[in-house]
């Protein structure tokens, strides 16, 4: 059992991280993206097609692909979320749009790309690490490490610096916060950039364990979006506990009960989150917009 728990953990990293892309833009902007998924996807592609640029190391491939993919998610806020972003955040056209968008993308990766899986070609770590009282697959040890850390800075990042405060004042009232000088659309296009680059490097390295195929965005989103709302939408120390806390309970029944039951658990558990405590559970209520 110390087994699943130590994968569920590593795997939930991942679902961490990519629950604090849901958590930083919707703090900054009451949005998220619902094509998280598929930009996930797209960094994997990304990084498959600069397997071949030998000259450059795996880190920087991965560096690389991570400001490209932010790139495509700064440009997606600005142009198709932004439209829709009010004060009170009770425009919920973006999330039309965003669901769109995982079905376009997801649709021109199966077409261009094609259905099977690919291997990453870098950034693959074979055979199983032993830690004594468990073991796991070195790949998913180094998605883990990776994936904590980067979850680690980005909260530090939110909640520790000007940057953050930033964000946080857009996130309170956009036209406030224009008057002392700060850009609400460039704060949005920081947000989704920062989260869109750290699901490309998630993804990127857990297709390096799975493979590469167009079909991986649901197979992200959801665990992650479970992850977000367990641990509170506005909290990204939160999304990081909840993303982590999904990936254990999903392997340990799973383990225990078969497979659907894991995947079922997590959804159990986002019901129970919204009925007994809608702020998540490491989120404080005053913390709540109302």
């Amino acid at each position: 059992m110390l087994d699943q728990i130590l994968v569920g953990a590593a795997i939930g990293c991942l679902y961490a991280l990519i629950a604090q892309g849901f958590a930083l833009t919707f703090r900054t902007t009451h949005t998220m993206n619902f094509a998280t998924g598929e930009i996930g996807a797209i960094g994997a592609f990304v990084a498959v097609g600069l397997a071949g640029v030998g000259w450059l190391p795996a880190p920087a491939k991965l560096a690389v692909g991570a400001v490209i993919v932010a790139l495509i998610g700064a440009v997606v806020f600005a142009v198709l979320i932004r439209p829709f972003v009010t004060n009170d955040g009770h425009d919920a056209r973006w999330l039309l749009v965003t669901v769109a968008l995982s079905l376009v993308a997801v649709d021109l990766l199966r077409n261009s790309q094609g259905t099977q899986h690919r291997p990453l070609g870098f950034a693959r770590l074979d055979g199983v690490l032993s830690l004594g009282f468990a073991r796991i697959p070195r790949q998913l040890a180094l998605l883990a490490v990776v994936c904590l850390a980067l979850g680690i800075a980005i909260a530090l990042l939110v909640t520790r610096t000007g940057l953050g405060v930033r964000m946080r004042a857009v996130a309170e009232d956009a036209e406030t916060a224009g008057l002392v000088g700060i850009d609400a659309r460039r704060m949005g296009m920081l947000s989704y950039a920062i989260g869109s680059a750290a699901v490309a490097v998630g993804a990127t390295l857990w297709t390096g364990y799975v493979g590469v195929f167009p079909d991986i965005g649901p197979l992200l989103l959801v665990p992650a979006f479970a992850g977000a709302v367990i641990g509170g939408l506005i909290s990204v120390w939160g999304a990081l506990a909840g993303g982590v806390l999904y990936g254990v309970a999903e392997q340990l029944f799973a383990h225990w009960f078969g497979a659907t039951a894991g995947g079922v658990i997590g959804l159990v558990a986002v019901v129970g989150v919204l009925v007994l405590r809608p702020e998540g559970l490491f989120a404080r209520r005053v913390e709540v917009k109302v």
